[in-house]
């Protein structure tokens, strides 16, 4: 469940979106009328090419990005017009976050949020930051998993896990010696996930 941001300039993070390193980022927009056919669109051609999203995906601050059509709502009915949900968890600072979408990948962004009312661009950064701070809603309860680390940290802890078990089955019954030379080679070849 969110509320509406209040009072807050772009550069004002609540701390409420906070949890540890981890942030918490929901917006809504209004969508122009057929706003909902295009962005349908958008994404199906997303799915087809998954190449299109590779600068996306390559952001490795993200731990997760998605958007949506909401149609109607529970107990609501069918809205009047559709709205954009977006909804995101990403580490570090909101602004840079921000961004990362102006500048990396501004085609993106404007493949999506031009279906919305009042949409400014994405670049410059201000106006699409005062945009989606306008549209923010404060999250009324936010968790992550572990809250102090990146999804970069956890991806290469993973790695390193799996490595780590690998190795321990080709070292099984090597001799002294034998296990000294592979667990140089070992931390050689880990070290990048270290």
């Amino acid at each position: 469940m969110s509320r509406p941001q209040t009072g807050h300039s772009w550069w004002k993070e609540d701390p409420r979106n906070v949890s540890g390193r981890a942030h918490a980022l929901t917006a809504i927009s209004a969508l122009r009328p057929h706003g909902r056919f295009f962005v349908r669109a958008w994404f199906a051609v997303g799915r087809r090419f998954p190449a299109l999203a590779r600068k996306l995906r390559a952001l490795s601050f993200i731990h997760a990005a998605r958007w949506t059509i909401v149609e109607d709502l529970p107990g609501h009915g069918r809205l009047r017009a559709p709205l954009l949900l977006f909804e995101s968890n990403f580490n570090g600072d909101w602004g840079q976050y921000i961004d990362a979408f102006a500048y990396v990948i501004p085609r993106r962004m404007a493949g999506v949020w031009w279906t919305s009312w009042g949409w400014p661009g994405a670049r410059p950064a201000g106006p699409f930051k005062a945009y989606i701070r306008r549209n923010e809603l404060v999250a009324e309860h936010y968790y992550a998993a572990y809250p102090e680390h990146t999804v970069t940290e956890i991806l290469a802890a993973l790695q390193l896990k799996e490595a780590f078990e690998a190795f321990q089955a080709r070292t099984r019954g090597m001799t002294p010696a034998e296990f000294d030379a592979a667990w140089t080679e070992f931390l050689t070849e880990v070290q990048r996930w270290l």
